[in-house]
């Protein structure tokens, strides 16, 4: 995917995301993986650089615990 489709298509997920988070309240985690190839794939996936997956999800219970705490 050129550069710009990719920018293009990170911004529109962004977007929805922060709507999504007005509109109802609720913060909205964002977790893409802007992957070239399969080997950048799969490393990103819990290969060599760690699960990117993992850590979004980790994050975003992170942040609701501490939502739950501060209501």
């Amino acid at each position: 995917m050129p550069v710009t489709d990719m920018v293009t298509a990170l911004y529109g997920a962004a977007a929805g995301l922060m709507r999504v988070s007005l509109d109802t309240g609720v913060p909205c985690a964002f977790g893409i993986l802007t992957c070239d190839t399969y080997a950048q794939a799969e490393a990103r996936a819990g290969g060599e650089v760690g699960n990117k997956g993992q850590e979004a999800a980790d994050a975003a219970v992170a942040m609701a615990n501490l939502l739950h705490d501060v209501r």
